[in-house]
């Protein structure tokens, strides 16, 4: 029995549709999570640079407090104060596509500046789980015996086997 073309379009037609609409579906959940992970950069990315407007203020304060009372590392105190103020209005003022566009930007240009920063936070991730792993054990310990150990039982007395004296001859 031959097939023509015809009837392997119409078969493959009910697959096709449906590869289609999970291919749309698979593109809707990409657009929805792409904006869900855009509106989270911005409203963090502002919450940041606010806290550094807090960071900028006592920055100020404490080169003032320098300069009065005449300490070396003012100007060191003010650079730094102007960084963070550019930081934290760039922060501030860019949306979400802004600062992850410049994101991609800059892991593009400087590919080995991202790898080393993934190895550092893969670093400090490790060793902040090894610092906390004996007290999760400990919590973990006490916890399973609290659940899972039998209640102790009082045995009876066990007398001592009796000792008996063996001839030599059998």
């Amino acid at each position: 029995m031959t097939t023509t073309h015809e009837e392997t379009t119409r078969d493959a037609g009910p697959v096709q549709q449906a590869q289609e609409k999970v291919g749309a579906g698979v593109e809707q959940v990409k657009s929805t999570a792409g904006g869900y992970v855009r509106e989270q950069v911005d409203q963090r990315s502002t919450q940041l640079g606010e806290q550094l407007h807090g960071a900028v203020q006592a920055l100020r304060q404490a080169g003032q407090t320098m300069e009065q009372e005449g300490t070396p590392g003012k100007q060191l105190v003010d650079r730094a104060a102007q960084q963070a103020e550019r930081t934290a209005r760039y922060l501030s003022q860019s949306d979400g596509n802004r600062l992850l566009n410049d994101l991609e930007g800059f892991g593009r240009k400087n590919p080995w500046a991202v790898i080393a920063g993934g190895m550092v936070l893969g670093f400090v991730g490790a060793r902040f789980l090894k610092a906390s792993s004996s007290r999760r054990f400990e919590d973990y310990r006490s916890d399973y015996y609290r659940r899972y150990q039998p209640q102790q039982r009082a045995l009876p007395a066990q007398t001592p086997p009796q000792q008996r004296e063996y001839s030599g001859s059998a």
